[in-house]
């Protein structure tokens, strides 16, 4: 991975309170560890975190791609309220 990006935090939703720079385990001040569960995405800090920090009741989720060097790694969900959030995966392999 590349140096770390600068991150404007007006536009960060929630912050990871378990992210350290420069982890490889959480990659991102705001990067989380989602799971699809029927009709709900829960999040958590890390993929190995049982604590469930939050949840998002899902309406409609859709393959989107945020920009060209995130081909294929991203998710448009959108929950009934018309909340829309972009969620990207670092690779392709972990979107899965």
């Amino acid at each position: 991975m590349g140096p770390e990006a600068a991150v404007d935090m007006n536009t960060v939703f929630r912050v990871n309170e378990a992210y350290k720079k420069g982890s490889k385990k959480i990659p991102a001040i705001d990067a989380y560890y989602f799971r699809l569960s029927d009709h709900n995405l829960y999040y958590t800090q890390d993929a190995d975190s049982m604590v469930v920090l939050g949840a998002i009741a899902i309406d409609s989720i859709e393959i989107t791609n945020h920009s060209e060097a995130d081909l294929n790694k991203c998710f448009e969900v959108e929950n009934a309220e018309n909340d829309e959030w972009v969620l990207c995966a670092l690779t392709t392999k972990e979107k899965k």
